[in-house]
């Protein structure tokens, strides 16, 4: 049975890697994505973290297994849904399969089922949800997107907010993971969740820290780390290599933040690289609900798990071209949309808040269908002049999340 260690680098662009054309920033990345599968079309199915990572770890879309909310916006519906659709993790059946499982995050609650070892991170979650809520009165009471860009640019966060100081140090997160490691409690799964890519950025060499230099400085420092846990493997070790959703950095008027349903947001690194993986790259359309069946094939074991995903197996070995046609997307936090994408179009329609919770404006409006080929950064709405496009990709939206 094969080790696998998973790396999850929050709000990772796929489009700031080298390996995806970028600056070389991302050598150990690159590295990897030299070894192994590189899944160029690889999408998220929702643009923040909760619903993000339950759909990864379960190889099921958002409105399959329940969790469509984020943070403290997650129901007790929700979860009861979730529990009453009996959802399985992919570490809950590599656990029952005889893997040693670990898990360094600090997502907490349903997110640590199936852990041998999961730390416990002390968070105050009444003063974190107290600061969100002050946060919010004033994205709702003022016109502060100019003030909190400046804010972030100063450094000035966490003393104006009191800081959100309990995302893990990705330092030490590493250390654990290469202690996890040296262990050798073969077979082992082990999740490494990096937060070093998310806002608010800690980049000393750079003076602004609301730019794409600070960005790009955050890559490099969890560049360093993914170098650290490849130099700790063996050579029988398989990295899975995934960000859970991208990050705007001013698209659309959304600055350094993972809202909207653009591919800034959405598009991510898909990589698969070690024992028994082939060289090659993938062009055509994936998802991170894809990762469940493959890991589980990766593994060995198999599964009887409801799931929306599909296995990249056949396109790995070349059986197939095709993996799926299009991508289904959704975001419930600062506004309700959903979205279809194909190779060729994007469309995108608004189910309930249209206004921006956040920056107070209206991304894009209620209905957008964008033409990928000719406009691939998605800034010319042509659904007014494509309705019949429009219905058709809002026909087959619908049909498929059953909303």
């Amino acid at each position: 049975m094969t080790n696998i260690i998973f790396v999850l680098v929050d709000a990772l662009n796929a489009r700031n890697l080298g390996c995806f054309g970028y600056d070389n920033i991302s050598p150990n990345i690159d590295k990897l994505a030299s070894r192994g599968a590189v899944f160029k079309k690889c999408f998220s199915c929702a643009n923040a973290s909760d619903t993000a990572l339950t759909s990864l770890m379960s190889g099921m879309y958002p409105h399959s297994h329940g969790i469509t909310h984020h943070s403290f916006d997650v129901s007790d519906s929700q979860l009861r849904n979730f529990e009453e659709r009996e959802v399985k993790l992919m570490q809950q059946v590599l656990q029952k399969n005889g893997y040693a499982t670990f898990g360094l995050d600090f997502l907490g609650r349903w997110h640590n089922r199936g852990y041998d070892y999961y730390p416990s991170l002390k968070i105050d979650r009444t003063k974190r949800k107290e600061q969100m809520h002050n946060m919010q009165l004033l994205f709702e009471f003022f016109h502060v997107k100019e003030f909190f860009k400046k804010v972030y640019r100063m450094n000035m966060f966490k003393k104006i907010f009191g800081g959100f100081d309990s995302y893990p140090n990705d330092i030490e997160t590493t250390a654990n993971a290469i202690n996890i490691i040296k262990q050798k409690k073969n077979p082992f799964f082990l999740f490494v969740h990096y937060w070093g890519v998310h806002k608010p950025y800690t980049c000393p060499n750079v003076s602004d820290k609301l730019s794409v230099a600070c960005y790009d400085d955050a890559i490099k420092k969890v560049d360093g780390h993914v170098g650290e846990l490849m130099a700790a493997a063996d050579d029988d070790t398989v990295f899975v290599l995934v960000g859970d959703h991208g990050e705007s950095l001013g698209e659309h008027g959304i600055s350094f933040d993972h809202h909207g349903l653009y591919d800034a947001s959405m598009h991510v690194p898909l990589i698969i690289s070690g024992n028994g993986i082939p060289v090659m790259q993938f062009e055509g359309l994936t998802s991170i609900i894809d990762i469940f069946p493959t890991v589980l094939e990766i593994a060995g074991v198999t599964h009887d798990a409801r799931i929306d995903g599909k296995s990249l197996f056949p396109v790995m070995e070349g059986k197939e071209n095709i993996v799926r046609n299009y991508i289904i997307g959704s975001e419930n936090y600062y506004q309700d949309k959903i979205s279809i994408r194909t190779e060729d179009y994007k469309y995108i329609k608004k189910i309930g808040r249209g206004t921006c919770g956040k920056c107070q404006i209206v991304h894009g409006g209620d209905v957008e269908l964008y033409d990928l080929q000719n406009d691939p950064e998605e800034l010319h709405n042509i659904a007014g002049e494509q309705e019949s496009l429009a219905y058709v990709l809002d026909r087959e939206l619908m049909y498929s999340i059953s909303y």
